[in-house]
């Protein structure tokens, strides 16, 4: 496993650090990692994107839509997988 700090230029692209620690991930699961990065990004302080390209996102990616109560089984189950690639890169150290 290659040793990073991982996640892209500012370290908060949860895709990118899923990717580099080769965390298999559903299409649910890189959605919401998708959406979580933006919630890291820029959603979870300000008002709007940080950058213009991601403006355009906004009307479907406003800060009170990106996360929904029935994520709660999809991020449980990513922490699990997490978990597992954990205990298995300990064990392989």
């Amino acid at each position: 496993m290659k040793e990073t700090l991982g996640g892209g230029r500012s370290g908060h692209d949860l895709l990118l650090l899923a990717r580099e620690i080769r965390f298999d991930a559903t299409d649910r699961e890189r959605d919401l990692l998708s959406r979580l990065t933006t919630v890291a990004m820029w959603a979870g302080k300000y008002q709007q994107p940080l950058y213009e390209a991601q403006y355009h996102d906004t009307k479907t990616l406003a800060p009170h839509r990106i996360i929904s109560p029935r994520d709660g089984e999809l991020v449980r189950g990513i922490v699990r997988k997490a978990k597992k690639l954990v205990k298995a890169a300990g064990e392989a150290a």
